[in-house]
């Protein structure tokens, strides 16, 4: 699976936990998909939040992180859901 697939897969997933839309069941082809050059344009930008959603097996193990990216654990959505702003853009990754 490349990062873009990844990346749309997380966002379709989670877009439909935090605005309580039920989830059907979603194929690569259904959901938005980003670019990681599309998202690195992004970094930086005070009005787009990174949240990296990789298990924390995976995200202890990684040597690669976004600077300033939060890290939320993605068994655990309903714990920190709410806490972003409504206004920002949320860029879920786990790739």
């Amino acid at each position: 699976m490349n990062a873009s697939v990844s990346i749309s897969i997380v966002l379709g997933v989670l877009a439909s936990v935090l605005i309580g839309m039920p989830m059907e069941a979603e194929s690569a082809d259904t959901v938005p998909t980003m670019t990681q050059e599309q998202a690195k344009s992004m970094l930086g930008n005070p009005e787009v939040i990174f949240v990296d959603v990789r298990a924390p097996k995976d995200w202890d193990a990684s040597g690669s992180k976004i600077k300033g990216a939060e890290r939320e654990d993605p068994s655990n959505i309903s714990s920190w859901a709410e806490k972003y702003p409504k206004e920002k853009t949320l860029l879920f990754y786990c790739a």
